[in-house]
């Protein structure tokens, strides 16, 4: 399928480093075996192994263009391709992670950082926070457990539920909870 031929590493690096598309070609061609045999058993396809195996060698010519390269070619690459293929392969209970378990498990994660900013508020708007949205209480639950009158519930929620708004409008990595 593929011609065999070896360049030693400073050829290698040299071609690579000057633009030729062969060098990439032949890194490709010197690594697909291997990356086949990685990849087979946890179930990739030829089409799976060749999408690992070109961002692989696309990590290699980002390397060596940046001149971070510290390891050989071939070791270089197969590190890149086993992180790449972790990232991507199908767990190994034999059902594959579906979009929807990903998006529930950044959720949680978000939901998480949340309740991080919910502690700097004051516990009565946490308490309020969590009693109307996380556990759905009623106004009337609410004034009962917090004291405060169930005409004044829904304004004080809102009230709180600005206060933290604005704190998560001031943390990047949360603007877009809200």
């Amino acid at each position: 399928m593929f011609r065999r031929f070896r360049w030693n590493e400073a050829e290698v690096m040299k071609q690579v480093m000057s633009g030729k598309e062969k060098a990439l070609v032949a890194l490709f061609e010197q690594n697909y075996l291997s990356a086949r045999n990685y990849m087979l058993p946890d179930g990739a396809s030829d089409d799976a192994i060749r999408e690992v195996l070109e961002d692989a060698v696309i990590e290699y010519w980002q390397a060596v263009q940046t001149q971070k390269l510290r390891q050989p070619s071939d070791r270089f690459i197969m590190e890149a391709l086993e992180r790449l293929w972790k990232k991507r392969r199908p767990q190994q209970n034999g059902s594959s992670s579906t979009g929807a378990e990903e998006d529930l498990k950044a959720h949680e994660a978000k939901l998480q950082e949340l309740s991080k900013f919910m502690k700097m508020h004051s516990d009565a708007c946490r308490e309020l926070l969590s009693l109307y949205y996380f556990e759905q209480w009623d106004e009337k639950s609410i004034a009962e457990k917090t004291g405060f009158r169930a005409e004044e519930i829904k304004e004080r929620v809102f009230q709180c539920k600005r206060k933290l708004a604005q704190t998560v409008k001031r943390n990047i990595s949360l603007r877009n909870l809200i």
